[in-house]
């Protein structure tokens, strides 16, 4: 119930337009899920219950392994959604680190400058230098989420075996040109190509089955 002068009513209920807070307009009310993330202590005595949906007050919220501060309509309006949880945002639960160690185990140790593994996002498109566990002489640069959800690996460990033929055509080119035996990968054009037989200083690729290029 609402008592007030004739003149002052041109505003219109406070409760309705959100001015005030009421067991209809409240946070908890209207959105039940998001007091969920209201921070416990550091919004002092104020509680869900006691905002509006869409109040402009900035307000403390809590996730698990982290903590911010926003205003509540930008949390109900949807346009200001934790940058953590959406992927915006590295945290010690979503990181490259956290999700996937075996593979933070791999970055480059000096060729990334500054930037550290748990810095990104585990599907960040940030391209980056990798070093190889089994070999040192393995590098090389490619986005974050080709080695977290494309599962590709080391490109100069994962190669296809070779055909006894193929061994024996590499052994005898051998004998007239200098041939690096696991030298099989080439970079053109922003692609790792495996190719059969690489003989560089002929500027020269041997493929030993080369048919299902023609296919």
């Amino acid at each position: 119930v609402i008592e007030s002068r004739a003149g002052s009513r041109k505003h219109g209920c406070p409760f309705c337009s959100g001015k005030m807070v009421s067991l209809t307009n409240s946070l908890t009310r209207k959105d039940p899920e998001l007091p969920e993330e209201w921070h416990p202590t550091k919004n002092g005595i104020l509680t869900p219950a006691e905002i509006t949906f869409g109040s402009n007050k900035k307000i403390w919220w809590a996730c698990a392994d982290h903590e911010r501060k926003s205003t509540v309509t930008d949390r109900t309006s949807g346009a200001n959604g934790c940058p953590f949880r959406s992927g915006y945002r590295a945290s010690v639960t979503n990181s490259l680190v956290a999700k996937y160690p075996e593979i933070a185990a791999q970055w480059h140790p000096t060729k990334n400058g500054s930037l550290t593994p748990d810095e990104f996002f585990y599907t960040s498109s940030r391209k980056v230098w990798w070093r190889c566990l089994y070999n040192d002489d393995h590098e090389w640069r490619t986005a974050i989420p080709n080695r977290t959800t494309q599962n590709s690996g080391c490109p100069y460990c994962n190669l296809r075996p070779r055909p006894i033929q193929e061994i024996d055509l590499l052994f005898e080119l051998t004998e007239f040109f200098e041939i690096g035996l696991d030298d099989r990968i080439l970079f053109e054009g922003g692609y790792v190509l495996d190719c059969d037989i690489i003989i560089r200083q002929e500027r020269l690729i041997v493929e030993f089955d080369g048919s299902y290029w023609h296919r």
